[in-house]
């Protein structure tokens, strides 16, 4: 934008705006951690080995590792692992085996690192293994018409002895206590279920006796301590959850306990002690630990901070550890009634900067259970959990005090800190509706958004809100605001449904800007209150130039967008990611022309990891947050090419733009002169003078400082002997 007297034509030095000299055009992984569905959980008695197993897997694409620690889970390593592991069963702590679908049996003699197929001698699906020394253990499995599948090995798995029998559909458990006493479970040919014991080594089985509460289901997990005393769990959605116990090895059993939820597993330390995790899958999801020390008559009843299909409980001395999705592994001192993490990798939502230093990520895995957030200090180079957070999925700061972290959800919660997170207080929306985007200016004005059209505005920090009328009933996916006025909400879902609104009032009043196509838009962002980008469904990526008054389509990407950073009209980035049926993969692309062209600059290396945050360093410094625990960094440089040509006498330029903390103004004289630049808001109020003074002919570097500014868009103003130009840059929260 040009104000006051005409320029000058003649030879001059042109400052190319803010063009990017690309330093380092890698993008740097900091952190990331295998997200598994956790399918196994194992320790040794001497609490010191334990295994965990799992599988990141998305369409098409599947990986598997092997979680191992020789510290009592202080600390875990993952490693590929060549099957998915339904059952694993460790004899020592390098000694250990797994079985698979297809008849597959592998065993390791690394401690899990490495893994070696052995002839099973069958097709089949196994579902157990147990091995009770190095030599000796057995296997079982089905899931079809035929024998109960039994397998035999007294050589280490070298050799396998098969033990079916009779005419069933699956075995789905096993627990051997001696080589001679154990017991299978698991369904017979008509799909009830079934438990059988043998007393000689597998040779011949008998079928035990079960209430008929149980029969209409399935029992996946059982436990035994002694040739006498052991449990047994149901897993089904046609029974109401039941937990049996026996006292004489099976010839009879009894229900202690009806829990209600669908999928169990248990774990037994003697006949006194034993846990049982259960979860409910249809609504409400809940999952629960129950634990008795009165081998039974009594059950207490605790929530973990976890939501998922448990593997484990395992007791390892008095503790209670169990696993589940996202590689949670958790840790019980108390019978289940906290729970301390020992490894997680989890679905990073967003990452917020208050200062050049401090920055905090914010969780998305059970959003609003596990109440799990990371804090640095230290300009991201280290990260540690951050204690103090009350818990929730976005986190937004607008310096080093005031921030506020957003539990979303039906109906969603609103923490606010004003003293670096040291303490919080909660807020209600006063809605129903899901809200999922939150977004502040200033310690006061901020806007939320979600499901049904809802768009609510406070100004008192987040104390209250109203609901402001956008005109559509349509799901608001995003929303930006340049400073506590002027605004865009954009979303739809559904057919035709894409909309963009637009404010110049703080949200009093809505007006429609039309997207070029109606496919639903999940992103926008404003450089300024001119320079804006919207993208959604099908990879389409929209601009503008006029602050929404029209938009058209420019290149776009082939998969969804997840979030758009742009640091100058020209540059910029946009984090997409491909659908999980798809198999899952994130990309981070870049635009040095606005949005005409986009390149890949990163794809990750496994299935599920969307990167879904990009956030800008004071220090020309993007990060990235996503699934898989990720923690991306990519530096870049803001440069100034001199040219010549025939245009003003002198035009100025911002970086970083936007800025937080300081920016440095630069202009380029023809001639030495007295040199005015003064800072003005929209209103046009002089806010500031960064410079009166003469200079030299040549560049200039001035420091714009953020002191007494608060977050917005401001007009510099460079006025020289006879000509004056503007440029526009943002301070950001």
């Amino acid at each position: 934008m040009r104000v006051g007297t005409p320029a000058v034509s003649f030879r001059v030095i042109f400052i190319l705006l803010m063009l990017p000299l690309v330093a380092n055009a890698q993008w740097d992984l900091m952190e990331s951690k295998a997200s598994a569905i956790m399918s196994g959980l194992e320790f040794l008695d001497d609490g010191i080995h334990g295994w965990g197993a799992g599988t990141a897997s998305a369409g098409p694409i599947s990986m598997r590792f092997i979680f191992k620690t020789t510290d009592g889970g202080e600390n875990w390593e993952e490693y590929s692992c060549p099957f998915y592991v339904n059952a694993m069963s460790f004899a020592s702590p390098d000694s250990g085996w797994g079985v698979s679908q297809s008849g597959q049996i592998f065993r390791t003699l690394d401690g899990g690192e490495s893994w070696t197929l052995q002839s099973s001698g069958t097709s089949r699906t196994l579902n157990g293994i147990t091995f009770i020394n190095s030599l000796e253990g057995w296997v079982c499995g089905g899931w079809e018409q035929g024998p109960y599948l039994v397998l035999h090995t007294v050589d280490g798995g070298e050799t396998w002895e098969d033990q079916s029998f009779g005419n069933g559909y699956s075995c789905t458990g096993i627990s051997f206590v001696d080589s001679q006493h154990g017991w299978i479970s698991g369904h017979n040919a008509s799909l009830d279920a079934q438990i059988h014991v043998t007393d000689d080594g597998g040779v011949s089985w008998t079928s035990q006796t079960l209430p008929t509460e149980v029969l209409n289901g399935g029992i996946e997990s059982m436990d035994f301590v002694n040739p006498l005393e052991g449990w047994a769990v149901t897993s089904s959605i046609y029974n109401n959850g039941y937990i049996m116990h026996t006292s004489d090895g099976g010839d009879s059993w009894a229900i202690q306990y009806t829990t209600g939820l669908h999928y169990h597993s248990v774990d037994a330390k003697d006949a006194n002690n034993a846990v049982v995790v259960g979860v409910a899958i249809l609504s409400p999801s809940i999952e629960r630990v129950y634990v008795t020390s009165d081998g039974g008559s009594t059950w207490s009843e605790n929530t973990p901070p976890v939501w998922g299909y448990t593997e484990g409980p395992v007791y390892v001395g008095d503790d209670i550890w169990i696993a589940t999705d996202d590689t949670s592994i958790l840790k019980s001192s108390d019978s289940g009634v906290t729970w301390e993490w020992s490894e997680r990798s989890p679905s990073w939502r967003t990452i917020s900067w208050a200062n050049s230093t401090t920055a905090r990520i914010g969780s998305g895995s059970s959003a609003g259970i596990d109440s799990y957030g990371i804090i640095s200090t230290d300009s991201g180079n280290t990260w540690v959990p951050d204690e103090s957070a009350p818990g929730g999925t976005l986190y937004t700061f607008l310096n080093e005090n005031i921030g506020w972290m957003l539990w979303e959800g039906a109906p969603a919660t609103l923490w606010r800190t004003v003293d670096g997170g040291a303490n919080w207080e909660n807020s209600s929306f006063g809605t129903s509706s899901w809200i999922g985007e939150i977004l502040f200016t200033s310690p006061d004005s901020g806007w939320a958004c979600g499901s049904g059209g809802i768009v609510k505005a406070t100004t008192d920090g987040g104390q209250s809100w109203v609901t402001q009328n956008i005109s559509t009933t349509n799901y608001v996916a995003d929303l930006y605001f340049v400073d506590s006025k002027e605004g865009w909400v954009v979303g739809g879902y559904g057919g035709g449904n894409a909309f963009i609104r637009h404010t110049d009032n703080g949200g009093l009043t809505w007006t429609v800007q039309t997207p070029p196509v109606s496919n639903h838009l999940q992103q926008v962002f404003f450089l300024n209150n001119m320079d804006g980008w919207a993208a959604g469904l099908g990879g389409v990526v929209h601009r503008t130039n006029d602050g929404g008054v029209t938009w058209e389509s420019v290149a776009g990407l082939p998969y969804l967008p997840k979030d758009i950073l742009m640091v100058t009209p020209t540059l910029g980035w946009i984090a997409a990611g491909r659908d999980y049926e798809q198999g899952g993969q994130g990309y981070i692309y870049k635009t040095e022309d606005g949005g005409d062209s986009w390149d890949l600059e990163w794809t990750s290396p496994w299935p599920k990891q969307w990167i879904v945050s990009l956030d800008l360093q004071d220090d020309n410094t993007i990060w990235g947050v996503g699934n898989h625990g990720t923690i991306l960094k990519r530096d870049f440089v803001l440069g100034i090419e001199d040219v010549e040509s025939d245009f003003e006498t002198s035009v100025v330029s911002v970086s970083p733009n936007p800025f937080r903390e300081s920016a440095t103004v630069t202009i380029g004289l023809e001639s030495a002169g007295f040199v005015q630049l003064d800072v003005f808001d929209l209103s046009g109020r002089m806010v500031k003078t960064i410079t009166a003074q003469q200079a030299d002919a040549g560049l200039h570097n001035y420091a714009l400082e953020a002191d007494g500014l608060s977050s917005g868009v401001y007009m510099i103003k460079l006025q020289t002997s006879g000509f004056s130009t503007t440029t526009r840059c943002i301070l950001l929260p």
